[in-house]
């Protein structure tokens, strides 16, 4: 036999077209959306860029910005960030930190 067979409520062993019109739907529980990572802290820049800093690594080149050990903090493109963002391997930094890293 090709295809399942259903036990109804009633102790029926087949399904008719009849059953499935009168059939209740039941509804699928909700899903729930995915919880939201909290916003990072933008340093200002200029035209849309933000200041990354590379969380490790030993290097990352992306077309004239190089992230090195010495130079983990680099100003990209917006779009280039969110890019970079989406790894794991890039955060967004704030002044302070950058501050920090080259002592000023």
């Amino acid at each position: 036999m090709y295809g399942k067979m259903f036990i109804m409520a009633d102790n029926k062993s087949t399904v008719t077209t009849e059953d499935l019109k009168n059939a209740e739907v039941e509804a699928a529980p909700a899903k729930k959306a995915p919880a939201k990572k909290a916003a990072a802290k933008k340093a200002a820049a200029p035209s849309g860029e933000q200041m990354l800093f590379m969380r490790h690594g030993y290097g990352y080149s992306v077309g004239t910005v190089e992230f090195t050990r010495d130079h983990p903090y680099q100003l990209v493109s917006a779009v280039v960030a969110k890019q970079l963002l989406d790894t794991t391997q890039f955060e967004a930094a704030t002044q302070k930190q950058v501050k920090e890293h080259y002592g000023e």
